[in-house]
């Protein structure tokens, strides 16, 4: 299985170091990367958020 995914992370880092923007289409296609990345980036997030947040990624 390591291996198998090796293989995987080696195709993606070839493909975005080679076709950036081919990555960037197929993530956007896939998983509404532009879209989710736009709400994050305009999101207002409080206190609260932010300490839960943290804690749930420590």
């Amino acid at each position: 299985m390591v291996g198998e995914n090796k293989k995987y992370v080696e195709g993606w880092v070839k493909l975005a170091r080679n076709e950036p923007d081919a990555l960037i289409t197929w993530f956007d296609e896939e998983f509404s990367l532009v879209e989710l990345t736009r709400r994050q980036i305009t999101a207002t997030y409080d206190l609260g958020e932010g300490l839960m947040q943290r804690r749930v990624t420590a």
